[in-house]
């Protein structure tokens, strides 16, 4: 009969918080990729004029030309994010892509308000 090893081995210890770590780590990493994928493709149908319309202060608004192509610009970095991820980033380097992601949807979510407010597509 194999023997445990004893409570007390560091070493033995320390590789099994290692390996949960590990674990965890893919986990979560396929569970961001997962999400992103889901916002890459709710940004890139804006993007391609599959979604046309989107709510805006309660109303529906018709997105823009200029508001499209600000999607297009977030899906585009949304997928090279999936990519790097999927590439294996340090959890800094995958909240500065989160962050950098946030602001372009943020960005291109208050183009999308301009038209809404009768803003020019021009401007």
């Amino acid at each position: 009969m194999p023997r445990k090893p004893a409570k007390n081995n560091i070493l033995q210890r320390f590789i099994a918080l290692k390996t949960k770590i590990k674990l965890d780590t893919r986990r979560l990493r396929e569970e961001i990729i997962s999400e992103l994928e889901m916002l890459f493709q709710m940004a890139s149908d804006i993007a391609r004029g599959k979604t046309k319309t989107q709510i805006v202060d309660g109303k529906q608004v018709k997105v823009s030309m200029k508001a499209r192509q600000k999607w297009a610009q977030t899906a585009a970095y949304i997928a090279g994010a999936i990519e790097r991820i999927a590439k294996g980033l340090d959890e800094k380097e995958i909240n500065e892509l989160l962050e950098e992601a946030e602001r372009l949807i943020a960005e291109a979510k208050r183009e999308t308000e301009k038209s809404a407010g009768g803003a020019s597509e021009a401007s």
